[in-house]
């Protein structure tokens, strides 16, 4: 599972802690029924574009046969997502988005943004070249 986002340098910190914050939330309030609304239609109607190409569409199946899903999982995959319910994003969350657990990953100038990530306790932080040799 992955959490994505692009922002600009000078916000990297901030925006890092309010995806911990976000993350955090899931797991401990009730969701709102419009918000579950909209994340189930943003995904229903997101579906076509998985399809968009031959490779995205060859990554599709990729990913079902890498995580052994049926051959059909995408001919229920509407239905199943409008099933979720608030509880079981809350009881997802809580179990699989510990924050404590999360890995961040962050791309980007360093000597910019070193001193707000150390702010947020997010441990010692680890450089790695583009091919993920350790830095020293």
């Amino acid at each position: 599972m992955a959490i994505e986002s692009a922002v600009f340098t000078p916000v990297t910190g901030a925006a890092i802690a309010e995806i911990h914050r976000i993350v955090a939330d899931l797991g401990r309030r009730p969701l709102d029924d419009a918000e579950l609304g909209a994340a189930q239609l943003n995904l229903v109607r997101g579906l076509p574009q998985v399809f968009a190409t031959n490779g995205q569409t060859a990554d599709a199946f990729a990913g079902v046969a890498l995580n052994q899903l049926p051959a059909d999982w995408f001919v229920g995959y509407a239905a199943r997502i409008r099933a979720v319910t608030a509880a079981d994003v809350r009881t997802l969350a809580s179990e699989l988005l510990a924050t404590d657990r999360l890995v961040t990953i962050v791309i980007g100038a360093r000597a910019q943004i070193a001193a707000d990530l150390a702010k947020l306790g997010l441990g010692k932080p680890v450089a790695v070249d583009a091919d993920g040799a350790i830095m020293r």
